[in-house]
Parts: structure tokens; sequence; C-alpha cells
């Protein structure tokens, strides 16, 4: 994404710490204009917000709360402070994660229609997927039909990937949203509040599928702490059982629901 506020004290306590770092990425990694770093620190926002969301410290009196009180959040920036990178970029950053042991990897970020398709950016998933990695992606913002307006890298036929589109505290599909049978799962994406990226302590509000995969990205770290056996089509599998379905859905995504993370913990078959 485009980095994390390493500072933000309510996520200093689970910021993944590299046990050999070799350019400077303690906690992660910087891939911009072909260039890299050890310095994924954020310069947009849109990173800290998601990262707030999938891990922020739970019962600590600060910010927001994570889905996942306690995780190990890997920051790997591959877009600048504009918020638009290279695919080559991107494919450096999964190819980092990957290799340094993440376990699932949140890709808010996308591009539509024929041209956003890469074989380089194909091939990096393809090996996060031969390696048992999820990949959890946004559908994207552009209230389109994916049956017919392709979106990467949610767009990519790969079992590993998670399509995550938007909902609203109405618990209804968001007016922005894309949707299609690409999309597994519908989860909160309207009105988020999360974490700031400009002080230590700040949080801020955004909407957007980049905030809904999040959820579902903490959602399948809950899972993989507590099933840790399951291959990563199980704990999928676990997840999308977990959906709660209702009419506003259907349609609208393979499981025609939305995260329900209590039922993806409680289902009783991968």
């Amino acid at each position: 994404d485009t980095g994390v506020n390493l500072s933000h004290q309510d996520l200093v306590a689970n910021l993944w710490t590299n046990p050999a770092p070799t350019f400077g990425d303690l906690h992660g990694a910087r891939f911009i204009n072909n260039g890299q770093s050890g310095n994924p620190t954020d310069d947009n926002g849109h990173g800290t917000h998601v990262a707030g969301t999938i891990g922020a410290a739970g019962n600590n009196g600060l910010g927001v709360t994570g889905v996942t009180w306690r995780v190990q959040i890997m920051a790997v920036k591959v877009f600048p402070s504009s918020g638009s990178g290279s695919v080559r970029d991107i494919a450096k950053g999964i190819d980092y994660a990957v290799a340094h042991g993440a376990q699932i990897i949140n890709a808010s970020h996308g591009e539509s229609g024929s041209t956003g398709f890469s074989q380089t950016e194909l091939s990096a998933l393809t090996a996060a997927r031969n390696a048992g990695v999820i990949v959890v992606t946004a559908a994207g913002n552009a209230a389109a039909n994916m049956d017919v307006t392709r979106f990467y890298p949610a767009s990519h036929a790969l079992e590993n990937i998670v399509t995550v589109g938007a909902s609203t505290r109405r618990d209804e599909l968001a007016s922005f949203s894309n949707y299609g049978a690409p999309v597994d799962l519908f989860a909160p994406g309207s009105e988020i509040l999360s974490l700031g990226y400009t002080s230590t302590t700040g949080t801020a509000t955004l909407s957007g599928t980049s905030m809904a995969a999040p959820h579902v990205t903490g959602a399948l770290a809950l899972l993989k702490a507590n099933f840790p056996s399951d291959s990563y089509r199980q704990l999928i599998n676990r997840l999308l059982r977990g959906v709660t379905t209702g009419d506003r859905f259907v349609g609208k995504s393979q499981t025609g629901g939305r995260l329900n993370l209590r039922d993806a913990l409680l289902a009783s078959s991968n």
C-alpha cells in the first residue's frame, strides 16, 4: 500500500520485525520507481488506515480497535504519496512479503479495464499462491459489474485471491462498490473510522472497497490463528461459509453475503 505510520501508538506493538534485515528493512520495505529501501513510512494515509482496520491494538484506550488485536503487520510500501504506482513495484512488494513469511497480503488497490491486466502482477500472485499465501483484494469503487468490466488484481483467476466489495452501516451494497461473480463477499467499507498518518495518535474516516478488504484480511488472520493446520483454501472456505446472506447481496457476489467473523470462526467445515 502507501506504507504505515511506524510510530503510531496504536500500531507499534503489532508491527512485524524482520529477524534478519539486509537493507534496513526492520519492519518492512519500500519499492518505489524501481528503487528499494527499508523505510516504508506512509506519506499518504491510505496504508495506515488499512493497517489500523486489520490490526490496531485492542484494549489499550487508544484510537480504534483492529479486527485482530494482536497480529504482525509487515509494512510494504509500493505507492508514493500520490497513491499511484507501477505494477513492477507492486510485484516486487508481493515477492518481498512472500519471501519474508507473510501469510496474508492485503491488496487495497487496483486498475480497471483490459489495460489493467499485467502478466508481471499475475506471476507474483501465482508465486504467492504456490507458497500458500492468501491475497485479499479490493473490488474497486466504480459501481461496475465485474462480469463486464474487469478490475485488477481482483479479476485475476487464482483461488488464493479473495475479492471484497463494500457494504454500508445499513447492511446494504455501497453505491460505489463494484460487484459481480469475481467478488467473493462484502464487508464494511463506508465511513470507516481507522488510524490517521499525520500523528502518533490520529484517526481518520475513509470509504471504499479499500476499507472493506482489510476487515476480511483481519478475519482471515484470526481464522489462521484458530485453525493453523488449515490450507489457504480451507481458511478461505471457512470465511465464505460464515457470511450473512441477504436479498441485498444476492446476485452481487459469489456468496451473496457479507462478512460475519463470528460465524466464520464457528464454521464446522472447511
